[in-house]
């Protein structure tokens, strides 16, 4: 029997293409699914090996498993906070057209909503950090920062001398970065040189390992900002500690949002610091515990931390932000720099805009990442055939803030972008805060960013060339490759 090459590749190819028909479609999106079925057909051993790099973007089971005890430890810890305290202050009552958000975000991410909390916007970009360093120079037991991009340059540098100090004065810190996300930053090096020197504990998230038992999708990611100072003060939202140009060659520049915030939801930060510490290597035996000289006290804002990504079995983030959209009634804002939805986010959008909600979004006319800028505007047409306004904040300022509000009643702030790799790649962060006067100090921001930015008319739209139509076709079509 003649050996015949091209009969071999054949029959390697069906075999490949039948087990991907098989295999993909489990527990996956069917735009993904099928793309990814797409790719094999076309090109089968080189479709096939990169889904075995890129195709699991959940993380390895002992991972999952960490996430699955701390899950279980919360739960318990929760119970017995109810009965020890004497204030109400865990799962309180929220309006109750958005309780079903306050079960949902429990059940998704286990941290509840809990009252007696404040909160302060800072939108100066440089003044966030300089608040923030305030906080770690009055520290007296703990300081815990992570962050996706970190680096140590002119603008972060007083951060460091502050975490330096605090160590010197006997105050625990710890400092997560992300590896990926602050690798390719020249202050990298000096700042893990300065965090050596002073003796300060620090961890890589996310390192990159080889196949094997600890095997990482190499391009899954941790995109949480977190501060959180004696477990008292803690800071979220959209700002990387870098300066605000991230070292780029273009003319590209940051507008950012962050939310400082006292009370027990600063535990919450605090809990998903320590979930992420524990996933590194750190020990399971460690507890947050309230601060003892600093009573919360009522009434105060209700509030509720929300974690998501790949450690968790469901886009947590997506889920609560689809149904959050399905109960509003009035009005709608997002703010996000990135937007490529999946179909029922957007689905919810357009439903939103057809019975007579009014639907503002606003996007970014610069655009740092071409791929992800063209795949979210070739869903422009769709929203503005809805009726939704569109706005692109003026270059080349990029609006990098990251907020959903809610009929003036409910507001999503935190790390979380308006697309796939941060509903399923991104370890995020989301803060749920169920109170109409942040919600209206939200509103006051969202006017002055939309006051720079220029509405986006739908015949003008249209005029566009073939050329950027078949970029935005090309790269939406990437994006289910998840």
């Amino acid at each position: 029997m003649t050996f015949n090459p091209a009969v071999v590749y054949a029959a390697i190819s069906w075999v490949l293409v039948i087990t991907a028909l098989i295999y993909i479609p489990r527990r996956r999106r069917p735009s993904s699914g099928t793309a990814w079925i797409l790719l094999i057909v076309l090109l089968p051993i080189p479709g096939w090996l990169a889904f075995v790099v890129f195709g699991n973007y959940k993380l390895p089971k002992n991972r999952r498993d960490i996430q699955a005890r701390i899950n279980a430890t919360i739960d318990e810890q929760i119970e017995q906070a109810k009965q020890e305290s004497s204030v109400a202050f865990i799962d309180p009552e929220v309006k109750t057209q958005f309780h079903s958000v306050k079960l949902l975000a429990q059940e998704y991410g286990r941290l509840p909503a809990v009252a007696a909390n404040s909160l302060d916007v800072l939108t100066d970009y440089n003044g966030a950090i300089e608040t923030i360093v305030r906080d770690i120079e009055a520290a007296r037991k703990t300081v815990f920062i992570e962050y996706y991009a970190m680096t140590l340059d002119d603008t972060t540098q007083p951060l460091f001398d502050a975490l330096v100090a605090a160590k010197a004065r006997g105050v625990d810190v710890r400092v997560m970065y992300d590896t990926w996300g602050s690798k390719k930053y020249p202050g990298k090096k000096p700042m893990l040189a300065s965090l050596d020197d002073a003796g300060i504990a620090y961890e890589a998230i996310l390192p990159l390992h080889p196949p094997g038992k600890s095997y990482v999708r190499p391009d899954l990611r941790n995109h949480r900002k977190i501060v959180v100072i004696d477990n008292a003060i803690g800071y979220t939202g959209s700002q990387n500690m870098i300066d605000r140009a991230y070292h780029r060659k273009d003319d590209i520049y940051y507008d950012e949002l962050v939310v400082r915030m006292t009370g027990p939801v600063v535990l919450e930060l605090g809990t998903l610091f320590m979930t992420d510490w524990i996933s590194e290597g750190g020990s399971l035996e460690y507890r947050i515990e309230a601060p003892t000289d600093d009573p919360y006290s009522l009434p105060g804002a209700t509030m509720q931390v929300l974690p998501s990504g790949p450690g968790f079995d469901g886009e947590n983030n997506l889920k609560v932000f689809t149904h959050l959209l399905h109960l509003a009634r009035t009005e709608i804002t997002i703010v996000n720099p990135y937007f490529v939805p999946s179909e029922g986010l957007l689905g919810a959008i357009v439903a939103a805009a057809k019975r007579g909600v009014r639907v503002r979004m606003i996007n970014s006319q610069a655009m740092d990442q071409w791929m992800i800028g063209y795949a979210q505007r070739s869903y422009y047409t769709t929203l503005l055939e809805a009726g939704v306004e569109v706005y692109l904040y003026n270059a080349p300022k990029l609006l990098h803030s990251k907020y959903i509000l809610v009929d003036n009643e409910v507001t999503v702030v935190g790390s979380s972008n308006m697309d796939m790799r941060s509903f399923e790649l991104n370890s995020e962060l989301s803060l749920i805060c169920y109170d109409t006067a942040i919600a209206t100090e939200m509103s006051q921001i969202t006017e002055m960013y939309q006051e720079r930015s220029t509405r986006l008319d739908y015949d003008t739209w249209e005029e566009r060339s073939v050329y950027k139509r078949t970029l935005e076709n090309i790269t939406r079509l990437t994006s289910a490759f998840q």
